[in-house]
């Protein structure tokens, strides 16, 4: 399922003491499909953290 922003985008919101109200925005075709089945990511070669979204904004604004 790609990279879905409302997971990341919380935690980022409730460390700098904001809210926001989100509406789920759905890409349509071929592109929308590609994208929500993740085929723009790749693993493949790829070098991989150890760290977690929550560990990084911890430390960027905690």
């Amino acid at each position: 399922m790609g990279f879905p922003a409302p997971p990341r985008a919380r935690p980022y919101l409730a460390l700098r003491g904001r809210r926001r109200p989100m509406l789920p925005v759905r890409i349509p075709g071929k592109a929308g499909r590609a994208y929500r089945a993740g085929a723009n990511l790749t693993l493949d070669g790829a070098e991989t953290g150890k760290r977690t979204w929550e560990e990084f904004l911890g430390e960027r604004l905690g």
